[in-house]
C-alpha cells in the first residue's frame, strides 16, 4: 500500500507546463479556437467578431456563438500573461518595452494564435490583437508598433472602436493525451504494486 500511495504522489506532483493550443471550431484545419490548458478556456479567434460591438456578439450566442460567453477582463489578462505578454495596469496606447525580444516573440505568437486585429484597423505599422471585454465596454489587448515597440490597452476605447473583436471563451472542448511521464509513472507504480503482493505471498 505505501509504494502505491508513494507512486501516486509522484505523479500527481509532476509540474505541468501551461500551453496555448491551436485547434479547430467548425471546419478541419480552421484553427479558429485557442485552448488554455491552464484555465480551461477555449478563445474564439478575434477575426470572428472583428468590427463587432457587444450587442452584435451577443445577439449570436444563441446561434453562431452557442455556448460561448463574454470573457472577463481577469481572464484575459491572464490569457496574455500564458502567451508571455506583461500585463500592466496602463492607459490606453502605453508602451511597455521596444526592442524586447522576448515581448516581440510572445506578441507575434497571440496574434498568430487570435488573428490580427489593430493592423486590419490602422494599418501596416501595426500589428496586434484587441477585443472587447464586456465588463468594462472597452477594448483590452496588446500590439506592436513598427515590429519592436510593444503598448498595452489595458484597457482603452469604447465598444465600437476600430481594429478590434470581441473576446469570447467557452470552458474547454480539448482532451489531451496522457503524457508519456505520467504514462510510465502509473505503468512504474501498477508494477511496483505487483511486486510488492508477490514478495508478501
Amino acid at each position: 500500500m505505501k509504494n502505491l500511495i508513494l507512486a501516486c504522489s509522484l505523479v500527481f506532483s509532476a509540474t505541468v507546463n501551461a500551453s496555448l493550443i491551436s485547434t479547430d471550431w467548425l471546419n478541419a484545419n480552421d484553427g479558429l479556437i485557442t485552448t488554455d490548458t491552464a484555465s480551461g478556456l477555449d478563445w474564439l479567434d478575434l477575426s470572428e467578431t472583428y468590427g463587432m460591438r457587444l450587442a452584435d456578439a451577443s445577439a449570436l450566442f444563441g446561434t453562431t456563438f452557442a455556448g460561448f460567453r463574454f470573457a472577463t477582463h481577469t481572464e484575459v489578462l491572464g490569457f496574455m500573461g500564458h502567451a508571455g505578454l506583461p500585463t500592466p495596469a496602463s492607459p490606453f496606447n502605453s508602451t511597455v518595452s521596444s526592442g524586447n525580444a522576448a515581448h516581440i516573440a510572445a506578441q507575434q505568437l497571440m496574434t498568430s494564435l487570435v488573428g490580427e486585429t489593430v493592423g486590419a484597423g490602422f494599418g501596416t505599422t501595426y500589428f496586434g490583437s484587441r477585443g472587447l471585454v464586456s465588463e468594462l465596454s472597452a477594448l483590452v489587448g496588446s500590439y506592436l508598433i513598427n515590429g519592436t515597440t510593444l503598448h498595452v490597452d489595458n484597457p482603452c476605447c469604447n465598444d465600437g472602436h476600430p481594429g478590434a473583436g470581441v473576446w469570447l471563451v467557452r470552458a474547454s472542448r480539448y482532451v489531451a493525451a496522457p503524457e508519456p511521464t505520467t504514462v510510465a509513472l502509473l505503468g512504474l507504480s501498477v508494477a511496483g504494486l505487483g511486486f510488492s503482493r508477490r514478495k508478501a505471498a
